[in-house]
Parts: structure tokens; C-alpha cells; sequence
């Protein structure tokens, strides 16, 4: 067992238009400037590693984020604070 963290495989367009991906787990559009996570499977796809290639898209890992934690017990939680609108003022008479 290895204590490495899971990755996302992110795929980021680099062009100011929405592409039309055609991966094996179906069709996705990406908009301009987008990104969209993937899974290891639609990494094999043709069609991402042609637009890799012309640097129309790039292809990075990230590590997963850890797990939250539980919510804290309601009673261990602070009061919330009242907060004051700004339009509401007092008029004196």
C-alpha cells in the first residue's frame, strides 16, 4: 500500500473558443479557457494528444483535496455574530 495522494487529471483549453471534445466516456464542450477534469481512460484519446501537441490544451495533474472533516457538534460552534445593515439607520425625532 503507498501513502501517495490521488490525482485529478485536468485538461485546461488554451484558446479563446469552446472545443468539442470527443472522449471515450462521451462528448463534452469545453469553453474558452475552461477547465474540465478527466479521467485516465479519455487520457488515451486522439484527439487530446493532437491538441496537446498543437498546444491548443494542456494536460496537468492535481492532488485530490484531503477528505473534509465532520462538521464540529453545533453546541461546540460559536454564537453567530449579528451584523448591522448599512441601510438601516435610526431617525431621531
Amino acid at each position: 500500500m503507498t501513502d501517495a495522494q490521488p490525482v485529478r487529471h485536468i485538461i485546461t483549453n488554451h484558446q479563446n473558443q469552446p472545443l468539442e471534445l470527443h472522449l471515450p466516456s462521451g462528448l463534452v464542450m469545453l469553453p474558452p479557457r475552461g477547465r474540465l477534469a478527466v479521467s485516465v481512460g479519455d487520457l488515451a484519446a486522439r484527439q487530446l494528444q493532437v491538441l496537446q501537441a498543437d498546444r491548443l490544451i494542456g494536460l496537468h495533474e492535481e492532488a485530490d483535496p484531503p477528505a473534509a472533516a465532520e462538521p464540529a457538534d453545533e453546541g461546540d460552534a460559536a454564537p453567530p455574530v449579528a451584523q448591522k445593515s448599512r441601510g438601516a439607520r435610526k431617525v431621531e425625532a
